[in-house]
């Protein structure tokens, strides 16, 4: 078993096969594992598939994506954060194919997320804690794909003791549609040889982490393939969510890249770069939305939820503008704004819990092989906390994840098994 899992380390060190072309195994690599290979045996030619040959002999072949089905979590990637696997987390100044993730000097053209750290403390601790791959952003009619755009997208939380702070930052990039179905087969493939099945699971923390030896080896190579495919020439832009002093408001903003500057952009439906969110769980208050976006769904009536709570209509078209934004075939970043992409989930479960069996859910987008999260309507507890704003991350070490992620996550899976291959 210890000599068939060091071949199969060799194997993901050397599935890099599709981007540098043909090579030898590294007789180096191979010492580590005490295997002795014969170089003249074991040339490796164009390809990413690995194969055991022999106890002696790692050779490679072709494998094409359509023969890989690609599932949730091989397209939305959500690392753990305690104290020893953060350790091993993508920051801000690892390097790139071509430099660090962010340099310093563009660091500090995003605004400071969170008041009670410095920005030297955030910069240090901002981990990337997911990564999500999406080859048709942002489109809604995947019947006409001909703007699609392929991106790979970083969440960045600040993490410290095993704990993630109540920010964020999500770093774009824009790649080619050929460079992006290489590195899905090359995840594909490193998923193949750790013996990972992620086949019908939930959208969650990795299946990798099953076995947590075999899940900090997997997050390192999936993170180093990424690497290899990102830089500031892909760089597209950022978007963040900080938080104010009093922990009780969230604003949303984007950054493009433009001439090695990040330049604020005008945010969907509002004239202005930010929008800001105040949540008020006392129930004496509404929580509120600045600026109003120019167009909204019935979503916003549930802002005001005790104002609301007995009136079954008022809940039940709340309920619907939810469904509304969290389906991807109507909702996108370019007719939704950020708070309700972002806080949706919350206020859905708030209303869910209200109508009780009176619910009519007949809209609520259902995609290929979701699995619907299980939510305890009795206790409520963090599923219906309007503090928790993250839609893939970290709710302190609570895992976060909202319905909008997990149906977006379901279409791009199903878009890329049906038209990627």
């Amino acid at each position: 078993m210890k000599l068939i899992k060091c071949l199969l380390l060799l194997e993901i060190l050397l599935s890099g096969c599709a981007l540098m072309g043909s090579e030898h195994l590294s007789l180096n690599m191979a010492s580590t594992c005490g295997i002795q290979l014969d170089e003249d045996e074991c040339n490796v030619d164009s390809g990413c598939r690995w194969e055991i040959r022999s106890e002696s002999c790692v050779s490679a072949t072709a494998i094409p994506l359509p023969s890989l089905k690609v599932e949730a979590n091989d397209t939305a990637y959500l690392w753990l954060i305690d104290e020893v696997h953060s350790q091993n987390l993508i920051g801000l100044s690892n390097s790139t194919r071509n430099g660090f993730l962010m340099p310093r000097e563009l660091y500090n053209q995003i605004p400071h997320l969170a008041p009670f750290l410095s920005k030297d403390e955030i910069y240090n601790q901002l981990k990337v804690v997911a990564i999500r791959l999406d080859p048709c952003f942002p489109i809604i009619d995947l019947n006409d794909t001909s703007n699609c755009t392929n991106q790979i997208r970083l969440v960045m939380q600040p993490v410290s003791k095993g704990s993630a702070e109540d920010v964020a930052l999500h770093i774009v990039y824009n790649i080619s549609r050929k460079q992006l179905k290489v590195l899905l087969e090359s995840l594909l493939i490193i998923k193949k040889y750790f013996g990972i099945n992620t086949d019908d699971r939930a959208l969650g923390v990795h299946p990798a982490y099953d076995d947590l030896t075999i899940g900090r080896l997997f997050q390192k190579e999936i993170q180093n393939k990424i690497l290899d495919v990102i830089d500031l020439d892909v760089l597209m832009g950022v978007s963040y969510m900080k938080i104010n002093m009093f922990r009780n408001a969230w604003i949303f903003g984007s950054l493009a890249y433009v001439g090695g500057e990040l330049v604020p952009q005008t945010l969907s439906h509002t004239s202005t770069p930010e929008i800001v969110f105040s949540a008020n769980d006392s129930g004496t208050e509404a929580n509120f939305v600045s600026p109003i976006p120019a167009v909204t769904t019935d979503l916003y009536s549930l802002f005001d939820f005790s104002a609301i709570i007995e009136d079954k209509e008022k809940l039940q078209s709340g309920l619907s503008g939810a469904f509304v934004v969290e389906d991807p075939t109507i909702s996108s970043i370019t007719n939704t704004d950020c708070v309700s992409c972002h806080v949706s989930t919350t206020f859905k479960n708030k209303a869910l819990q209200a109508l009780d069996q009176n619910a009519d859910t007949s809209s609520q987008f259902i995609g290929n092989n979701i699995i619907m999260p299980e939510i305890d309507f009795q206790t409520g507890g963090d599923d219906f906390n309007t503090d928790d704003t993250h839609n893939f991350g970290y709710f302190g070490k609570k895992v976060s994840i909202s319905m909008r992620t997990v149906n977006e996550v379901a279409r791009v899976t199903s878009y890329i098994n049906n038209n990627m291959k």
